[in-house]
């Protein structure tokens, strides 16, 4: 039996995003409403070559950087979506390189002096919030994710995703 890849199947993005944000929300106790157009525009276009299970772990990322309310936007996807792109050779020798806000053209890298990115800031004040708040809760994770205001799960997956101990 073949079961065809997520890109020859298109039509069920929208129906498996709102499926798996609808199933983080119950699990992370969130209320995330869904994608944003331009990010959903972005799921259509996007090879999927992970299928399912990387449209999912796609989804369970960018919850985790998304509050309670919020759309999930380009900032909040993980940044190996965009790096893929930009490995992929073209498929055909006309074929123009998909362009996505927030990722800079191959020319670009290799000419502009290797500089911090926002989302590489944000990570690193995110880093030091935990560590600041690690510290002050004397390494109770439970204390520190009330601290700042998010779940238990989300401070473990952000500890794991530093490598804090």
């Amino acid at each position: 039996i073949r079961i065809p890849s997520l890109a020859e199947r298109r039509e069920d993005i929208p129906l498996l995003v709102d499926y798996f944000i609808s199933e983080y929300n119950r699990r992370f106790e969130k209320s995330v409403p869904g994608v944003a157009g331009n990010v959903m525009d972005f799921f259509m276009t996007y090879p999927w070559n992970g299928n399912v299970r990387q449209l999912k772990h796609c989804i369970e990322s960018a919850m985790n950087f998304t509050d309670s309310g919020q759309w999930i936007g380009f900032s909040s996807l993980p940044p190996y979506l965009f790096d893929s792109l930009l490995e992929e050779p073209p498929l055909f020798a006309d074929e123009k390189e998909p362009s996505f806000p927030d990722v800079p053209s191959e020319p670009e890298r290799k000419t502009d002096p290797p500089k911090q990115t926002v989302m590489e800031s944000i990570r690193e004040e995110e880093k030091e919030e935990l560590i600041a708040a690690l510290r002050e809760a004397k390494g109770n994770m439970a204390k520190a994710a009330r601290a700042l205001g998010i779940n238990r799960q989300a401070m473990v997956y952000r500890v794991k995703k530093y490598g804090l101990k």
